[in-house]
């Protein structure tokens, strides 16, 4: 097998989802470290890989994917044992709807410094007001979309949640 080399971040929960399918699967790689800190990902030679400037990134054989749901449906196809999407269409369905939910209403609001560079690039607000708002407006964001998500798998209300929130300190520290 040629060398599969995945581009991620420990601070990328994508970046998770695919070392996760890679150790289900027992499929040996080299992680490549980005460090978004430090915003190698919009370094040159991360962009030459990637010009979005995003992570993970898995190389292997010539294919470059850039997206953590594509990848894990890439490995499923490679390397089909185990599988780690279901095979059955409704059971697959499912997993594909509660896969989109994830992707498209809680993982933008996992880097809110992200959220917030962006969101105040577009408002015309001055960058102090702006910067209030989204401060009052992104942390309460990740919890809206985790309801219907529970009542989908039939939890009790807080599962996905926890069932407390973080400490004042704690929060703080995330904005």
């Amino acid at each position: 097998m040629s060398e599969i080399v995945l581009h991620g971040s420990w601070r990328s929960s994508s970046t998770h989802r695919v070392r996760i399918g890679l150790a289900l699967k027992g499929i040996p790689h080299r992680l490549q470290s980005i460090h978004l800190g430090r915003r190698e990902q919009l370094d040159a030679p991360f962009l030459g890989v990637n010009p979005a400037g995003q992570v993970p990134v898995l190389e292997h054989d010539g294919l470059v994917l850039t997206q953590s749901v594509a990848i894990l449906r890439y490995l499923d196809l490679q390397w089909p044992e185990p599988l780690l999407f279901p095979s059955e269409p409704r059971d697959a369905a499912r997993v594909w709807e509660l896969v989109e939910r994830v992707n498209s209403f809680i993982q933008p609001f996992q880097m809110p410094g992200t959220v917030r560079r962006a969101l105040i690039a577009h408002l015309d607000l001055a960058p102090e007001q702006a910067a209030a708002g989204i401060a009052a407006f992104v942390p309460a964001q990740p919890t809206a979309p985790l309801r219907p998500l529970e009542a989908q798998l039939g939890g009790p209300r807080g599962a996905c949640r926890g069932r407390h929130r973080p400490p004042p300190a704690a929060r703080a520290r995330a904005r």
